[in-house]
């Protein structure tokens, strides 16, 4: 175990990062830059299971000269990045979240749909952002949905059966593959 990352993952030996972190929660454990190369998004990997009690949080470190670390949530979230660098996005308890990095005000509810999935994805321009839930009968059907960051409401826009699979936009924001 690293000291300096202790803090964020916490104390753990080499067997737990093989076996629980590393496989379990890839994308998610991996710290995430900012587009623009200003933050770097630190999402703790304790949390993530509903039944662990402790969380480090998810921290944003400002990569800038005489940056600083900060607390911007309490619990482990799989957060991804808008286009500006802005703002971030993740998924709590079946909700979508949005939250501003800049001025830390409280974050904003976008949507909420039970078995949402963990991971919301922006699109290219930062005008919509992709989520799935999981349908009935588990795990038969993935539910695909787009978000409209201003506000508006969302749009299912598929219903799959079979596997939940990766999800990403086309580089024009007009398409979900």
């Amino acid at each position: 175990s690293d000291p300096i990352f202790d803090k964020f993952y916490g104390v753990c030996s080499r067997s737990c990062f093989d076996d629980v972190f590393i496989h379990r929660y890839p994308s998610v454990f991996n710290p995430k830059r900012s587009p623009n190369g200003r933050f770097l998004l630190l999402p703790g990997s304790d949390g993530l299971d509903p039944d662990s009690v402790t969380s480090t949080g998810t921290w944003l470190a400002d990569l800038t000269e005489g940056g600083s670390f900060i607390q911007l949530l309490p619990r482990a979230v799989a957060a991804t990045w808008n286009p500006q660098s802005d703002q971030i996005t993740y998924v709590s308890q079946d909700t979508l979240y949005t939250l501003n990095v800049l001025s830390l005000a409280e974050p904003v509810s976008l949507f909420t749909q039970a078995k949402l999935n963990r991971h919301a994805i922006w699109s290219p321009d930062g005008k919509w952002i992709a989520v799935k839930a999981v349908g009935q009968p588990y795990p038969a059907t993935t539910i695909y949905f787009v978000v409209p960051t201003n506000g508006d409401p969302a749009r299912q826009i598929a219903e799959r059966s079979g596997p939940n699979r990766g999800t990403a936009w086309s580089h024009d924001s007009q398409y979900l593959i």
